[in-house]
């Protein structure tokens, strides 16, 4: 319920800063894009949130670098026809998607290829070029700001950040068909906030580690029903009860 509050809100503040750029000299660009760009920054956690926004701004940087590259060659070569244009900007998605093989940035690969097709492809003949390009990395920049505020905003709610709250596993926070996406989702803000919990659980570390993953753990947890103690961030036992042999 609140994320979908929070689309809302984000959305119309995009639209808010953008009524307010139309009264600016630097452009007005367009709010489509800071829209989306805040939706995609819109996410359970926050380290989720900052790790898409950062892919949005590499692929948007690179995107527009090769749009404006594209932009001075049709300049250059003085193509006009747009049947080559569209095909030059065809072969143009190559380096595109290279150059984010190179900067270990796949994930990046789709949005620079958006946002250079929306330079190449819609804009290489305008006016001033120039200016959508800068108009579009900054609409981008925009949404990702106002996507990660909304994001990170939260009413103030007082939390029990003493007490050490320790659950199960089975049948608690993971039901027997296995749909534990929602208790994950409301763990990590749980956690996010400040509350101390642990887990308790007849399970192996690595039957815990595959069930909870993606839970933000902070504290080591009791394994095997008490027979040891696992810390799931440095990977290692920190206390075990070993049965004797001759038992």
């Amino acid at each position: 319920g609140a994320r979908i509050i929070k689309s809302s809100a984000a959305v119309a503040l995009c639209m808010m800063v953008y009524y307010i750029r139309t009264h600016l000299p630097v452009g007005n660009g367009i709010p489509f894009y800071s829209a989306l760009a805040a939706l995609w920054c819109l996410q359970p956690s926050s380290d989720t949130a900052k790790h898409n926004a950062g892919q949005r701004s590499i692929g948007t940087f690179i995107g527009a670098l090769y749009g404006l590259i594209f932009i001075l060659l049709l300049r250059i070569i003085g193509i006009t026809e747009a049947m080559r244009v569209y095909l030059l900007a065809s072969l143009m998605i190559i380096p595109v998607i290279y150059l984010t093989v190179v900067l270990d940035k796949k994930n990046a690969s789709f949005f620079s290829c958006v946002v250079f097709l929306s330079i190449a492809l819609t804009h290489s003949f305008d006016d001033d070029p120039y200016l959508f390009v800068f108009n579009r990395v900054l609409d981008t920049l925009i949404g990702i700001g106002i996507g990660l505020m909304v994001n990170n905003f939260h009413l103030p709610v007082k939390h029990d950040s003493e007490t050490l709250y320790i659950s199960g596993i089975d049948s608690v926070l993971i039901p027997e068909d296995h749909s534990a996406a929602y208790n994950k989702v409301e763990l990590n803000r749980m956690i996010e906030s400040g509350v101390k919990f642990n887990l308790s659980t007849i399970r192996t570390p690595a039957e815990v580690m595959s069930l909870m993953k993606g839970v933000d753990l902070k504290y080591p947890i009791i394994v095997m029903d008490g027979a040891a103690m696992y810390d799931v961030n440095s990977k290692e036992y920190l206390e075990a009860e070993f049965i004797q042999a001759d038992i």
